[in-house]
């Protein structure tokens, strides 16, 4: 994808500078044991070269396993790869995110998408309201314009992801939650409830939750405690390795967009930026 002042901003092109020359500088390269995961959010269906360029990229050079695959990764003593882990996730369930999809059957790739049921469950045409209100309150009309890129995968587009052996999480009730600010009962709703709504819609057990926005801030002692209590894997927005303390409750993971330079991209994959997180992941252990 070539650079676009009206969707890639300054900062943008300092991080593909940068990208670029860890890439073939320092060089992107990770262990065997590691896992990378991957969250991207809107997919819309004009990025879909861009996308599957990236998919093309991590193919190479990752063993890219299946959400299903996490039971070994974290639990079996004899997890063994012959290339760093990688698996693909997203985040909001956005109708949008079916292009992505497309790309991923092509190489026979599995996600794993984590929902927001009251997005889902709101009225079709007071969905765009919801996802402005409490998802993504700025929109760059640039990358997000069509129909699909503010609606919500339905209850049927989900039982037909799973049933190619996708995989779905909880991303909170209604995507409003700020710890501090926070009720046991508000963050219960939030964290709790969302899992149940999930189950009964899908008739399926969820085990994986995955917190909004900045972990730092929607996740506080007892919101980790009830994240714990109810799920099996917690997925955070830090990014950072995953190998060296396996902890299923501290998934970190690294955020990417399918419109983003390939030098943004490869910043993502890289090591650079990690070190100024150290002390939010630590906070974040302590609690």
């Amino acid at each position: 994808m070539k650079y676009n002042p009206k969707i890639h901003k300054l900062n943008h092109v300092c991080k593909s500078i940068i990208g670029y020359f860890e890439k073939f500088i320092c060089g992107i390269t990770y262990s065997n044991n590691e896992l990378i995961v991957l969250n991207y959010h809107s997919t819309p269906k004009k990025f879909n070269a861009n996308f599957e360029k990236q998919v093309l990229y991590l193919k190479d050079r990752f063993n890219i396993i299946s959400p299903a695959d996490l039971e070994r990764y974290y639990f079996d003593s004899s997890w063994k790869s012959n290339k760093p882990a990688l698996i693909f996730s997203f985040d909001d369930g956005l109708k949008n995110n079916l292009n992505a999809v497309s790309v991923l059957e092509k190489f026979n790739i599995k996600a794993l998408f984590f929902l927001v049921p009251n997005f889902i469950n709101s009225e079709k045409n007071n969905q765009k309201e919801f996802y402005i209100t409490n998802i993504r309150p700025v929109i760059n009309k640039e990358i997000d314009s069509e129909p699909d890129d503010f609606t919500a995968l339905s209850w049927p587009d989900l039982k037909l992801l799973i049933s190619k052996g996708h995989e779905v999480g909880a991303h909170t009730l209604s995507h409003n939650l700020i710890a501090q600010n926070s009720t046991l009962q508000n963050s219960t709703i939030e964290i709790v409830n969302c899992k149940s709504v999930i189950e009964k819609a899908l008739g399926i057990k969820i085990n994986s939750f995955c917190s909004i926005n900045n972990t730092a801030l929607s996740v506080a002692k007892k919101e980790k405690l009830l994240i714990e209590e109810n799920y099996k894997y917690h997925f955070t927005t830090f990014p950072g390795f995953n190998a060296k303390r396996k902890d299923s409750m501290l998934i970190k993971r690294r955020n990417v967009e399918s419109y983003w330079l390939m030098g943004v991209f490869y910043f993502a994959l890289g090591k650079m930026d990690l070190y100024r997180w150290n002390k939010k992941i630590n906070t974040y252990k302590d609690l």
